[in-house]
């Protein structure tokens, strides 16, 4: 059982690196019209794949969507999902439920609406997984040189599905479902520039291409989109453009071979993706058991799951921006997450381990420093013990590289009894060392020639890897 992964955009936000591009067809594009769009993706296709390097001669099928429309299509695609909760135990979690739970993000408002809100404004394309669909959003005053490049992303789409059907397979958390998303969107948005940039020498664009980092995310999210939750912003962001450089950095020192074998042999870990040239060694990372606790009467456990350095980075900016996350220092985490019985409160244990000390020191002191908590050194350790407005009863100690958390509220006040029996199970809870990859190698099938047939109902995209709880 994990906690529900947050939801996947789908879609190209359209700020794309590129400010020319070669028009395929002389006629050029007619907003509305499919003929002219469907014109034009033969030879987008033709082009992607002598740049991939792979075969993609297998129909796509694209069409023009009103951006009035855009939210009815996208929640007929969501309604064809066969996916039912779990709701044995009680009411199924929302994302918002667990986000605040999680302390990431304020108690007020809504992801899901707000993550409506953001789609409905920003997605100017979407390609459906399995099917060989995509569809671009009207926009009479997008210039074509920038629909084309949109173009390009969403058939890079087309063609990932086709080379690589079943790369990732089930997916075991939030972490690595947002890694599969850094490959996924960073190589489409890599190959949606490079086929903007085509009539370019490739090292006029190695020349013109900028690193772009998780600090550089959290700046552009700031002004661009203050008012959403940045527990769903950053990792969009993160994705797309951190990905796109995360491709090209792996590209460039190793050839396309090294993004086969993203999908051949996935990242488990968005850290695989973040810190692609930092070698073998540092791709490992430290896992917990998804459970370990007894049951406890008025909790019901909603799940555990792993984070991950881009949704800590949020733990961490969204109550304290002028904090410094030092990524390539995380060695994994787990977090658990219960729901009283009454359904208003909850309680989270919590386990993060760094390369370093210092780090777990930086990381601790900007967590308590943003919710007004104090620390205290013990000499072998650091530790927090006191009531918080924010959390309710607050558990932390650090020793050496590794931060034990525990936090919440129920009724009736702090309970020390619960909080003495759950702290120390969650100390006796021992990790395992895993690797950045992935558990099994996913078969991939190449020798795919056709999309299956357009169905009624699209089936599943991106995002439902991230809807059952398990």
């Amino acid at each position: 059982m994990r906690l529900p992964s947050a939801f996947a955009l789908i879609g190209v936000l359209g700020l794309v690196a590129c400010e020319s591009g070669t028009a395929p067809e002389p006629e050029g594009l007619i907003q509305g019209d499919n003929a002219s769009l469907q014109r034009a993706v033969r030879g987008i296709q033709q082009d992607l794949s002598r740049l991939r390097e792979l075969p993609f001669d297998a129909p796509v099928i694209s069409s023009w969507v009103k951006r009035p429309r855009l939210m009815v299509v996208l929640d007929s695609i969501e309604g064809s999902s066969s996916y039912s909760p779990d709701t044995s135990s009680g009411p199924h979690p929302t994302e918002t439920e667990i986000y605040v739970a999680l302390d990431l993000m304020a108690p007020m408002g809504s992801v899901e609406n707000n993550r409506r809100a953001f789609d409905s404004a920003n997605v100017e394309g979407f390609y459906i997984s399995g099917t060989g669909k995509f569809w671009m959003v009207e926009d009479p005053s997008r210039p074509d040189w920038r629909t084309y490049s949109l173009m390009a992303h969403e058939l890079a789409h087309a063609m990932q599905d086709l080379n690589f059907p079943e790369a990732f397979g089930e997916i075991a958390s939030m972490d690595e479902d947002l890694a599969s998303m850094h490959v996924v969107e960073g190589e489409a948005e890599y190959l949606g520039d490079l086929w903007s940039l085509q009539d370019r020498t490739p090292r006029g664009f190695e020349g013109a291409f900028e690193r772009y980092s998780l600090s550089d995310a959290f700046s552009d999210v700031s002004l661009g989109h203050p008012g959403s939750p940045l527990v769903t912003t950053l990792p969009v962001f993160s994705y797309y453009w951190v990905g796109e450089w995360s491709i090209h950095d792996q590209r460039k020192h190793a050839g396309w071979s090294a993004i086969d074998a993203l999908y051949r042999d996935p990242p488990r870990t968005t850290k695989r993706m973040l810190h692609p040239l930092a070698g073998t060694a540092a791709q490992s990372f430290s896992e917990w058991p998804e459970t370990g606790f007894k049951n406890h009467p008025n909790l019901i456990p909603l799940g555990s799951d792993r984070l991950g350095e881009v949704y800590l980075a949020s733990m961490l900016y969204w109550r304290m921006p002028s904090s410094r996350w030092n990524t390539s220092s995380w060695k994994g985490d787990r977090f658990w997450v219960w729901r009283a019985t009454d359904s208003l409160h909850h309680v989270v244990a919590g386990r993060i381990r760094f390369e370093t000390s210092a780090d777990a020191v930086q990381f601790l002191s900007d967590w308590a420093q943003g919710r007004e908590l104090s620390i205290r050194n013990l000499g072998d350790r650091d530790s927090i013990e006191q009531t918080s407005a924010n959390l309710g009863f607050v558990r932390s100690v650090r020793r050496d590289a590794e931060i034990t958390l525990l936090f919440g509220t129920l009724p009736g006040g702090r309970p020390d009894t619960l909080a003495d029996a759950m702290w120390s199970e969650l100390s006796a809870i021992q990790p395992v060392n895993s690797s950045a990859a992935r558990r099994s190698v996913a078969t991939i099938n190449a020798s795919v020639t056709a999309f299956p047939k357009f169905p009624t109902k699209p089936i599943r995209i991106w995002k439902d890897y991230s809807r059952s709880r398990r």
